[in-house]
């Protein structure tokens, strides 16, 4: 991200200092909605060190608010609550858009009270509280900011995937898209966000890669009797290429949907290193009831597989990371699949798991018929989302917390 966003400054906030604040509405209104009283406020709400600002263009600024929700407080809350998944879910988006929504209203605040030019356009991300600012290039506009904008409408409500029955999965994919021009994929229930063409048409940009592993999904979900509803496909990574702020809105895009059971990640960033930027995302993926999986990568022991998201342990000690490295039908380790260890928060292998990641045959979208051969991490992910599937569905009572713990003991 250093080669994607200057950053300008940052701005120590303080932030629901006291129960009496009106800034305590977003979690009285969370607190109301799952009837807890007294409503822990400090608990559940923390003061990052500073706002972030960087520019991804000269007409857009990318601000990260500082206010964020605890996540093992909120995590450690939600396993105690007796309420149903889908109203946890709805209760902890609705607290995120509106920190969201109230974080954004107070910048404006402080832009108007500088006297400095207004934005022009909002983009919302409620995942991580942050908003891309879109400003006009004539610095005499007079354009006022919409304090209740339908920007914020467009950013959630024609995104939102129509709800499936509680019981039926649904399956994420952050990749380079999905194509239905393959005779074998054309009845698959699929919808696709493509947040740099803003879009719902299916396109795979990626030579087949998002492709395949519906495909492969597909395949071994019908083999091992576990059905998918459907699958929500997002081009995060057009043509293959990570871009950070479309990352972004497609996890927003997950994280503000009815029902995701699981998330593929098979992805890599532009950048080396602790990919920490996307610890706070992938904490309330995991709040909202979201199982996200990451692929090892396939770069052997080379430092390269630290492009990967899956070095990170966003959820550490509350369940460690599903990293899957890839193995071959003697359950040995394929020699691509990155297996180094990693110390992002704690030490341990890139691969937290290994599964099948060879003998594959996937379709296509190059022809109707098309298939090619395929082995690596980015489909050895598949048969452990099929089996937390079928976890799930042996054991419909058990947590998300319970059921990774089952998976890796299980896995061992």
């Amino acid at each position: 991200m250093r080669n994607y966003f200057v950053l300008l400054f940052a701005l120590s906030l303080t932030f629901f200092s006291s129960e009496s604040s009106s800034q305590a509405s977003p979690l009285k209104e969370f607190c109301e909605q799952l009837n807890l009283k007294p409503c822990p406020r400090n608990l559940l709400i923390k003061s990052e060190i500073s706002t972030t600002y960087a520019t991804p263009s000269p007409d857009r600024v990318y601000v990260e608010f500082s206010e964020k929700i605890n996540f093992f407080a909120m995590a450690d809350l939600l396993d105690r609550v007796i309420f149903d998944a889908q109203k946890k879910r709805s209760a902890i988006q609705k607290l995120a858009q509106n920190l969201n929504q109230q974080s954004v209203n107070n910048y404006i605040i402080n832009i108007e009270n500088s006297d400095k030019t207004p934005p022009t356009q909002i983009e919302y991300v409620a995942v991580n509280n942050s908003a891309v600012f879109h400003f006009s290039n004539d610095k005499g506009s007079n354009i006022k900011p919409r304090k209740n904008t339908t920007a914020l409408k467009k950013t959630t409500s024609h995104r939102t995937i129509e709800n499936t029955q509680s019981n039926i999965p649904v399956i994420g994919l952050l990749d380079s898209g999905v194509s239905l021009k393959n005779d074998s994929m054309r009845t698959l229930n699929i919808s696709q966000f493509y947040p740099a063409v803003p879009q719902q048409k299916l396109v795979d940009t990626g030579l087949g890669h998002g492709t395949g592993i519906v495909s492969l999904t597909e395949q071994l979900s019908k083999k091992e009797g576990v059905g998918i509803g459907s699958y929500l496909s997002c081009v995060g990574l057009p043509h293959g290429k990570y871009q950070f702020i479309d990352t972004l809105h497609c996890l927003d895009w997950f994280f503000l949907q009815p029902k995701v059971d699981i998330i593929l990640n098979p992805w890599l960033a532009s950048d080396a290193g602790c990919l920490s930027q996307w610890n706070y995302p992938f904490q309330m993926i995991w709040l909202a009831g979201s199982i996200p999986i990451f692929s090892a990568g396939n770069y052997g022991e080379n430092i390269e597989q630290n492009y990967s998201p899956a070095n990170l342990s966003p959820f550490y000690p509350l369940v460690d990371t599903i990293s899957v490295g890839a193995v071959d039908h003697q359950n040995k380790r394929l020699p691509s699949s990155s297996f180094q260890q990693v110390n992002c928060k704690n030490r341990r292998s890139i691969a937290t798991l290994s599964a099948l990641g060879s003998g594959y045959k996937v379709a296509v979208p190059f022809t109707e018929s098309s298939e090619q051969n395929v082995e690596g991490t980015s489909y050895s992910i598949v048969p452990v989302a099929i089996a937390l599937l079928s976890l799930r569905r042996n054991h419909p009572k058990l947590s998300n917390r319970e059921l990774v713990s089952k998976l890796f003991q299980d896995k061992q």
